[in-house]
């Protein structure tokens, strides 16, 4: 297993309020994208807490405490998340929202899991598929919203956040699980590298990654895409190769 990962304050911004981990060990691997929400109250921080816990929680990991069982690994992570949204909601949201979109990433040797709060994204490159593994959590991709409701966007609702670690006292996380098949290659990112960098970009570089291309020359590469554009956002990104 390999990776490359990048956070970036990107052009415009004083303060990085993204946070990353990536951390791998005897084919087992975690990794996270954190982007703390711009506009609020220290998003920062909450990023930073979410890496913090979910290291602390990696730490302490030993297979075989499980078992074999890679759905209590994935419970357990699970509960790493909902944990650090109490403590975020109840330590930072006192007197202005603070929160932060989470994409994790869980690999073992044979299966792997991905948890999604918010509009941070998780691709996955495999043989000829290449795909986004997690639905952002925006105004427009709420259930119940007509196709005209969607497009006319009211009150300029559009792309806005509607879940993020710490925002509310009880955590709403998406969860996947599915089989590991070698040669498989995940990019999570913050919107800061996708809202900049056109798909079939992504979808260049996780091939040429797939190909066994350096995943450093990969994310230089994508790195400097951005910053041909605006680069107005922080820029994370992490890209795993199975």
């Amino acid at each position: 297993m390999r990776h490359v990962e990048v956070c970036d304050i990107g052009k415009e911004r004083d303060i990085n309020q993204d946070a990353i981990m990536a951390s791998s060990m005897d084919g087992y691997g975690i990794f996270a994208v954190a982007d703390g929400m711009g506009g609020h109250s220290h998003g920062e921080l909450a990023s930073r807490h979410i890496i913090k816990a979910l290291g602390k929680w990696w730490e302490d990991f030993e297979p075989v405490r499980f078992n074999d069982n890679f759905q209590g690994i994935v419970s357990d992570i699970r509960a790493v998340l909902e944990q650090a949204n109490n403590n975020i909601y109840i330590k930072y949201n006192k007197n202005d929202i603070c929160g932060s979109t989470a994409a994790v990433l869980f690999v073992s040797p044979d299966a792997y899991a991905i948890f999604n709060v918010g509009d941070s994204r998780i691709y996955m490159h495999y043989g000829d598929l290449f795909m986004q593994m997690t639905l952002d959590e925006i105004w427009e991709n709420q259930g119940g919203l007509g196709e005209r409701e969607k497009m006319e966007d009211r009150d300029g609702c559009r792309g806005k956040l509607v879940n993020a670690v710490g925002v509310y006292g009880t955590l709403c996380c998406t969860v996947c699980t599915d089989a590991l098949k070698k040669g498989m290659v995940f990019l999570l990112c913050s919107d800061g590298l996708y809202k900049f960098c056109p798909e079939t970009s992504l979808k260049k570089y996780m091939k040429k990654a797939a190909l066994q291309e350096s995943l450093e020359r990969c994310g230089k590469s994508l790195l400097e895409l951005v910053y041909q554009t605006k680069a107005s956002d922080n820029i994370s990104f992490v890209i795993v190769r199975v």
